[in-house]
């Protein structure tokens, strides 16, 4: 078992706490919130799926293949109201 000796080492919260939203940009397959200190993104992608995603900087990373396969692009669109 290791020992400490002095103070234990702290880390940084692995949460984001995100401001109230500031602008919406209405697309014509996603919903882009801004939040001051961050971006919300939601894609519409079917009737029944939405992809979340969040971004301090409003660059979003290239997506990765956890679970929805296909890119935003490559969905079929879909109509929504706001």
């Amino acid at each position: 078992m290791p020992q400490y000796f002095g103070q234990l080492q702290t880390l940084d919260q692995s949460w984001s706490q995100i401001q109230a939203v500031q602008t919406v940009e209405i697309g014509d397959r996603h919903l882009l919130f801004n939040c001051g200190n961050a971006y919300v993104k939601i894609s519409i992608l079917a009737d029944n799926l939405i992809r979340v995603r969040y971004s301090p900087s409003g660059n979003f990373l290239p997506r990765r293949s956890w679970a929805i396969n296909l890119d935003d692009q490559e969905w079929q669109p879909t109509i929504f109201q706001t």
